[in-house]
Protein backbone atom coordinates (compact mmCIF):
# COMPACT_ATOMS: atom_id res chain seq x y z
CA UNK A 1 0.00 0.00 0.00
CA UNK A 2 2.73 2.08 0.67
CA UNK A 3 5.04 1.52 -2.41
CA UNK A 4 1.35 2.27 -4.29
CA UNK A 5 1.34 5.67 -2.81
CA UNK A 6 4.61 7.01 -3.22
CA UNK A 7 3.78 5.66 -7.23
CA UNK A 8 1.25 7.81 -7.62
CA UNK A 9 2.70 10.30 -6.01
CA UNK A 10 5.98 10.28 -8.29
CA UNK A 11 3.50 9.88 -10.98
CA UNK A 12 1.51 12.98 -9.93
CA UNK A 13 4.47 14.73 -9.70
CA UNK A 14 5.67 14.24 -12.92
CA UNK A 15 2.77 15.40 -14.42
CA UNK A 16 2.99 18.71 -12.53
CA UNK A 17 6.40 19.00 -13.97
CA UNK A 18 5.66 18.40 -17.34
CA UNK A 19 2.45 20.71 -17.28
CA UNK A 20 4.90 23.42 -15.70
CA UNK A 21 7.44 22.72 -18.68
CA UNK A 22 4.90 22.70 -21.05
CA UNK A 23 3.74 26.40 -19.80
CA UNK A 24 7.37 27.48 -19.94
CA UNK A 25 7.89 26.61 -23.64
CA UNK A 26 4.64 28.33 -24.46
CA UNK A 27 5.92 31.44 -22.48
CA UNK A 28 9.21 31.61 -24.10
CA UNK A 29 7.71 31.32 -27.69
CA UNK A 30 5.41 34.96 -27.34
CA UNK A 31 7.75 37.71 -26.74
CA UNK A 32 6.88 40.91 -24.86
CA UNK A 33 5.03 43.39 -26.59
CA UNK A 34 7.06 45.18 -29.07
CA UNK A 35 5.22 48.49 -29.94
CA UNK A 36 1.94 49.83 -27.89
CA UNK A 37 -0.39 52.11 -28.05
CA UNK A 38 -0.84 51.59 -31.30
CA UNK A 39 -4.21 54.18 -32.70
CA UNK A 40 -6.11 52.56 -35.68
CA UNK A 41 -8.68 54.78 -36.15
CA UNK A 42 -9.62 53.90 -40.00
CA UNK A 43 -8.93 50.28 -40.15
CA UNK A 44 -10.64 49.97 -43.74
CA UNK A 45 -7.34 52.31 -45.11
CA UNK A 46 -4.71 50.81 -42.92
CA UNK A 47 -2.13 48.23 -42.50
CA UNK A 48 0.70 48.13 -40.20
CA UNK A 49 4.50 46.80 -41.82
CA UNK A 50 6.83 44.99 -38.97
CA UNK A 51 10.30 44.53 -40.06
CA UNK A 52 11.49 41.62 -38.48
CA UNK A 53 15.78 40.94 -38.00
CA UNK A 54 17.19 37.38 -37.51
CA UNK A 55 20.04 36.69 -35.59
CA UNK A 56 19.61 32.83 -36.01
CA UNK A 57 17.29 30.22 -38.17
CA UNK A 58 13.74 30.32 -36.98
CA UNK A 59 9.76 31.02 -37.97
CA UNK A 60 8.02 34.39 -37.06
CA UNK A 61 5.00 36.19 -36.85
CA UNK A 62 3.19 39.00 -35.44
CA UNK A 63 0.04 39.48 -33.98
CA UNK A 64 -1.47 42.89 -33.19
CA UNK A 65 -3.94 42.45 -29.77
CA UNK A 66 -6.37 44.36 -28.81
CA UNK A 67 -8.67 44.83 -25.36
CA UNK A 68 -10.97 42.37 -27.47
CA UNK A 69 -9.59 41.17 -30.49
CA UNK A 70 -6.56 39.99 -32.48
CA UNK A 71 -5.36 39.91 -35.92
CA UNK A 72 -2.26 37.72 -36.88
CA UNK A 73 0.38 37.96 -39.45
CA UNK A 74 1.40 35.28 -42.42
CA UNK A 75 4.34 33.56 -41.27
CA UNK A 76 8.04 34.23 -42.43
CA UNK A 77 11.19 32.08 -41.97
CA UNK A 78 14.48 33.95 -41.73
CA UNK A 79 18.33 33.03 -41.07
CA UNK A 80 21.34 34.66 -39.28
CA UNK A 81 21.45 38.06 -40.49
CA UNK A 82 18.58 38.26 -43.20
CA UNK A 83 15.34 40.67 -42.70
CA UNK A 84 11.78 39.88 -43.34
CA UNK A 85 9.02 42.49 -43.61
CA UNK A 86 5.49 41.01 -42.81
CA UNK A 87 1.83 43.54 -43.17
CA UNK A 88 -0.99 42.61 -40.90
CA UNK A 89 -4.10 44.32 -42.39
CA UNK A 90 -6.83 45.99 -40.16
CA UNK A 91 -9.88 45.43 -42.41
CA UNK A 92 -11.61 43.43 -39.89
CA UNK A 93 -10.83 44.92 -36.69
CA UNK A 94 -12.77 47.44 -34.72
CA UNK A 95 -11.20 51.15 -33.87
CA UNK A 96 -8.97 51.10 -31.07
CA UNK A 97 -5.64 51.20 -29.80
CA UNK A 98 -3.57 47.72 -30.22
CA UNK A 99 0.00 46.69 -29.57
CA UNK A 100 2.57 44.60 -31.77
CA UNK A 101 3.59 41.30 -30.31
CA UNK A 102 5.91 39.12 -31.53
CA UNK A 103 5.62 35.02 -31.97
CA UNK A 104 8.59 32.89 -32.85
CA UNK A 105 9.84 29.14 -32.38
CA UNK A 106 13.06 30.70 -31.20
CA UNK A 107 12.43 33.94 -29.40
CA UNK A 108 15.90 34.82 -29.27
CA UNK A 109 17.09 34.46 -33.22
CA UNK A 110 14.43 37.25 -33.65
CA UNK A 111 13.42 40.87 -32.97
CA UNK A 112 11.33 43.61 -33.89
CA UNK A 113 14.02 45.81 -35.94
CA UNK A 114 10.98 48.87 -36.90
CA UNK A 115 7.21 49.49 -37.61
CA UNK A 116 5.51 51.34 -40.06
CA UNK A 117 1.84 52.02 -40.19
CA UNK A 118 -0.01 53.27 -43.18
CA UNK A 119 -2.75 55.28 -43.60
CA UNK A 120 -4.65 56.24 -47.35
CA UNK A 121 -7.27 58.70 -47.09
CA UNK A 122 -10.31 56.96 -48.93
CA UNK A 123 -11.49 60.41 -50.24
CA UNK A 124 -10.36 61.60 -53.33
CA UNK A 125 -8.87 65.28 -54.48
CA UNK A 126 -9.18 66.89 -57.20
CA UNK A 127 -6.77 69.86 -57.28
CA UNK A 128 -6.07 72.78 -59.79
CA UNK A 129 -2.58 73.61 -61.11
CA UNK A 130 -0.62 75.31 -57.91
CA UNK A 131 -3.37 73.71 -55.67
CA UNK A 132 -1.95 72.45 -52.04
CA UNK A 133 -2.76 69.38 -50.65
CA UNK A 134 -2.47 70.62 -47.01
CA UNK A 135 -1.57 66.70 -44.47
CA UNK A 136 -1.73 67.73 -40.68
CA UNK A 137 -0.03 65.02 -38.71
CA UNK A 138 -0.76 64.34 -35.10
CA UNK A 139 1.94 62.97 -33.09
CA UNK A 140 1.91 61.38 -29.75
CA UNK A 141 5.65 59.99 -28.63
CA UNK A 142 8.42 60.29 -26.58
CA UNK A 143 10.93 58.94 -29.25
CA UNK A 144 12.20 60.49 -32.59
CA UNK A 145 9.45 59.44 -35.48
CA UNK A 146 9.02 60.43 -38.90
CA UNK A 147 6.14 60.71 -41.11
CA UNK A 148 6.08 60.59 -44.76
CA UNK A 149 3.45 61.79 -46.90
CA UNK A 150 2.62 60.98 -50.63
CA UNK A 151 0.10 62.56 -52.74
CA UNK A 152 -0.38 60.39 -56.05
CA UNK A 153 -2.51 59.96 -58.89
CA UNK A 154 -3.64 56.68 -60.38
CA UNK A 155 -0.04 55.08 -58.97
CA UNK A 156 1.94 57.90 -60.20
CA UNK A 157 3.20 59.79 -57.13
CA UNK A 158 3.29 63.72 -57.47
CA UNK A 159 4.87 64.61 -54.52
CA UNK A 160 6.03 64.10 -51.05
CA UNK A 161 7.19 65.71 -47.99
CA UNK A 162 8.87 64.01 -44.37
CA UNK A 163 7.63 64.94 -41.42
CA UNK A 164 10.21 64.62 -38.16
CA UNK A 165 9.04 64.83 -34.93
CA UNK A 166 11.23 65.13 -31.86
CA UNK A 167 9.50 65.43 -28.33
CA UNK A 168 9.07 69.25 -27.05
CA UNK A 169 11.92 70.65 -24.93
CA UNK A 170 8.96 71.32 -22.12
CA UNK A 171 8.54 67.49 -22.28
CA UNK A 172 5.35 67.73 -23.99
CA UNK A 173 5.13 64.40 -26.60
CA UNK A 174 1.97 65.57 -28.67
CA UNK A 175 1.92 67.61 -31.73
CA UNK A 176 0.86 68.64 -34.76
CA UNK A 177 3.25 68.24 -37.93
CA UNK A 178 2.49 69.74 -41.05
CA UNK A 179 3.04 68.77 -44.92
CA UNK A 180 2.46 71.19 -47.71
CA UNK A 181 2.31 69.38 -51.31
CA UNK A 182 1.24 71.29 -54.70
CA UNK A 183 0.35 70.03 -57.56
CA UNK A 184 2.18 71.05 -60.64
CA UNK A 185 -0.62 70.09 -62.89
CA UNK A 186 -4.55 69.92 -62.71
CA UNK A 187 -5.26 66.12 -60.91
CA UNK A 188 -8.23 64.15 -60.86
CA UNK A 189 -8.73 61.48 -58.07
CA UNK A 190 -5.58 61.96 -55.95
CA UNK A 191 -5.10 59.79 -53.13
CA UNK A 192 -2.87 60.95 -49.46
CA UNK A 193 -0.78 58.66 -48.04
CA UNK A 194 0.89 58.52 -44.56
CA UNK A 195 3.38 56.16 -43.50
CA UNK A 196 4.48 57.20 -40.17
CA UNK A 197 7.31 55.51 -38.11
CA UNK A 198 7.11 53.85 -35.55
CA UNK A 199 3.40 53.06 -35.76
CA UNK A 200 2.42 53.73 -32.32
CA UNK A 201 3.43 58.06 -33.02
CA UNK A 202 0.67 58.58 -35.02
CA UNK A 203 -2.44 59.72 -33.55
CA UNK A 204 -4.89 61.38 -36.09
CA UNK A 205 -4.10 62.75 -39.82
CA UNK A 206 -6.13 65.59 -41.52
CA UNK A 207 -6.36 66.00 -45.23
CA UNK A 208 -7.75 69.00 -47.12
CA UNK A 209 -9.01 70.03 -49.13
CA UNK A 210 -11.52 67.56 -47.48
CA UNK A 211 -13.21 65.95 -50.77
CA UNK A 212 -13.69 66.04 -53.90
CA UNK A 213 -15.94 69.19 -54.29
CA UNK A 214 -12.42 71.22 -53.87
CA UNK A 215 -10.21 71.94 -56.34
CA UNK A 216 -9.99 72.81 -60.09
CA UNK A 217 -12.00 76.01 -59.34
CA UNK A 218 -14.78 74.63 -57.59
CA UNK A 219 -15.84 75.23 -54.16
CA UNK A 220 -17.93 74.05 -51.07
CA UNK A 221 -20.73 76.17 -51.41
CA UNK A 222 -22.69 77.51 -47.63
CA UNK A 223 -26.33 77.41 -48.55
CA UNK A 224 -26.74 79.82 -45.82
CA UNK A 225 -24.70 82.59 -47.81
CA UNK A 226 -26.72 82.04 -51.11
CA UNK A 227 -29.63 84.19 -49.82
CA UNK A 228 -28.61 87.54 -49.18
CA UNK A 229 -29.43 89.42 -45.60
CA UNK A 230 -31.66 92.17 -47.52
CA UNK A 231 -33.67 88.67 -49.06
CA UNK A 232 -34.64 87.20 -45.88
CA UNK A 233 -35.65 90.92 -44.25
CA UNK A 234 -38.30 91.64 -47.23
CA UNK A 235 -39.42 88.00 -47.10
CA UNK A 236 -40.19 88.63 -42.84
CA UNK A 237 -42.12 91.71 -43.89
CA UNK A 238 -44.06 90.16 -46.75
CA UNK A 239 -44.82 87.62 -44.43
CA UNK A 240 -46.20 89.93 -41.51
CA UNK A 241 -48.41 92.46 -44.05
CA UNK A 242 -49.58 88.88 -45.62
CA UNK A 243 -51.17 88.01 -41.47
CA UNK A 244 -52.04 91.58 -41.33
CA UNK A 245 -54.39 91.96 -43.92
CA UNK A 246 -56.33 88.40 -42.79
CA UNK A 247 -56.99 89.68 -39.83
CA UNK A 248 -58.55 92.87 -40.83
CA UNK A 249 -60.25 90.92 -43.51
CA UNK A 250 -61.55 88.58 -40.55
CA UNK A 251 -62.69 91.83 -38.13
Amino acid sequence: MKATTLKLGGIALLTVAVAVLAVGLTASATADPTDSGISITDPENQTIEVMLSFSGSTSADVSLVGSETSVKSPTVSGSSGSTESVGVPFNKLPNGTYQIQLNADDESAVSVNGTTLYTQRDTMLNLSKGENATVDVGFNSSEQSSAVVTLSEHSNTLGTETLEWYTLSDGDNTGVKTAEIEAAQNVEAANVTVATSQASAQSQIWVEPTDDSVGIGAGLIDESDDIPPWASAIGGIAVMLFVAVIIVRLN
